[in-house]
């Protein structure tokens, strides 16, 4: 649960830059429900209004939802999924509405063709069900499907090196084709993406290709490159959607747009070409003693509560403009990591000025149909790190360098103590504006609770690459309680070691 009393509070007291433009403080209630077949679950969430939105903003009280993973249908290669839900939007001024959504979806097992190509077909059909529309009361509703095949292939080749190690090269080409009929949307209030499927008659094209080294129980990923590129098959974008502050849509209030406002682009056959590159592991790399201790009778398990040795890895994540001949996003980071003990880290941001790409939809993560409207050069740099000490308590910091205006906007210094027993831990943090400092605390009670306030994201985001499936910590992790996981081995969405 997140509120503040006053909706300048970030902008006065905030304890990070993306808090600051923060659009609203976001609270919610979730409960799940595994089942024989799939899931349900129930969904509370309320927004409380800060940068943008008012009395008028949309709640989602409740929501409540059935997910069907792909199941055989009839014991045959054809598998069937189901996602739907029911939303009960409501605000405090203005109209409310309900809206359903039903998405049965059909697909295979992937289709081999003289083990060298591999094709899947997919098609999801959406009906969506609305008890009013965006100028009057009479219900709405919108029939749609997205139809998509997809052909895959994989080749590798092992060598040897002079040291006795192997290397592994593998190509991954892919190529998938996604249509979406055009439908109306004039009459529905866009609340979410649900709301908003444009037409889609795309291409995309993507290459995997890796370089892996063995030697003995242990590898290094030499390069895990990308590259992906879509190509608009039908009539290019002509419109994009604007999320300057203060636009005024064409219905609805600032605050609380029922149509999205637009600006004119011209749009292009050919997508910015899309880069990703990992150089060394991303993943735990564990010592041969540790292998050799789970070989000697100990099992696996043992090595999952020790920690790997030294990792280290170099990101890079770019959009390279055809049209232009010039690079239109560049972003790097580079980590060394010593086990749970330390690790380094700086980045750098780099977005030119100009139309950003969308990167995926509801449909599929990866196809860059959309852009967004222009918006201005970002450049800028950060570094940072973490340390443990004999005392209990993790040290970490990190800054953050704007390169256009020539200043640091912030730096953040953060520290948290735990006991010898992890009963209980006590989080501390500085944080240093140009015009103001802040500072507060945060305390974990381990089995009964912990205190979680808006500098818990900067606290975690530094420092939890050294405290993964550590118990007492002052947040909640994926997986359990308390700060204590399912598995001692990292979670992808807090990076892992040497990530």
């Amino acid at each position: 649960m997140n509120y503040v009393t006053d909706a300048s509070y970030f902008q006065q007291l905030s304890n990070s830059g993306a808090l600051r433009a923060s659009p609203s403080a976001e609270s919610n209630l979730l409960a799940n429900q595994r089942l024989a077949y799939g899931n349900t679950y129930l969904l509370g969430q309320y927004l409380l209004p800060l940068q943008s939105g008012g009395v008028d903003t949309f709640q989602r009280l409740p929501e409540i939802g059935y997910s069907l993973p792909n199941i055989p249908l009839f014991n045959s290669p054809i598998l069937l999924g189901a996602e739907t839900n029911f939303v009960n939007f409501y605000r405090e001024q203005g109209f409310a509405q309900n809206r359903i959504d039903v998405m049965p979806g059909l697909s295979t097992d992937i289709l081999n063709f003289g083990h060298i190509v591999g094709f899947t077909p997919q098609v999801k059909v959406r009906e969506v069900y609305y008890t009013r529309g965006v100028q009057n009361s009479e219900s709405q509703h919108r029939e749609t499907f997205w139809a998509g095949l997809e052909a895959r292939s994989k080749v590798s080749r092992r060598f040897g090196t002079s040291e006795g190690n192997a290397l592994l090269h593998t190509i991954e080409p892919s190529v998938i084709y996604e249509y979406v009929p055009p439908t109306a949307q004039e009459q529905i209030s866009q609340i979410d993406q649900v709301d908003n499927l444009p037409k889609k008659n795309l291409m995309t094209y993507m290459v995997r290709n890796r370089l892996l080294e063995q030697d003995g129980s242990s590898g290094f990923n030499w390069l895990d490159l990308t590259l992906a590129q879509s190509y608009q098959v039908g009539a290019v974008q002509t419109q994009a959607r604007d999320f300057t502050s203060g636009v005024i849509p064409p219905f609805g209030t600032v605050t609380q747009p029922l149509q999205p406002a637009t600006t004119a682009v011209e749009g292009k056959k050919f997508s910015d070409l899309w880069l990703r590159a990992v150089i060394g592991n991303a993943t735990p790399q564990f010592t041969k003693a540790q292998l050799e201790g789970a070989a000697l009778g100990q099992g696996v398990g043992s090595i999952l509560g020790q920690l790997p040795a030294t990792n280290q890895y170099l990101t890079i994540d770019a959009f390279f403009d055809p049209y232009q001949s010039s690079v239109s996003q560049f972003n790097t980071d580079f980590r060394i990591q010593q086990s749970n003990y330390w690790y380094l880290q700086v980045g750098q941001r780099f977005t030119h000025d100009g139309n950003r790409v969308q990167r995926g939809d509801v449909w599929n993560p990866i196809s860059f149909g959309q852009v967004y409207a222009p918006t201005p050069e970002i450049q800028y740099v950060t570094a940072g790190g973490a340390f443990r000490t004999p005392w209990g308590w993790t040290v970490g910091a990190k800054g953050y360098y704007d390169v256009k205006t020539g200043q640091s906007p912030e730096y953040d210094i953060v520290g948290l103590y735990q006991n010898p027993c992890k009963c209980w831990s006590l989080g501390l943090y500085y944080l240093q504006f140009p015009d103001r400092a802040q500072y507060n605390f945060m305390l974990s009670l381990t089995g009964i609770g912990w205190t979680e306030n808006y500098g818990t994201a900067v606290l975690r985001s530094i420092l939890s690459p050294l405290l993964i499936g550590e118990r007492g910590l002052p947040w909640a992790v994926p997986g359990g309680p308390y700060g204590r996981s399912q598995s001692d081995l990292p979670q992808p969405d807090m990076g892992g070691y040497g990530r």
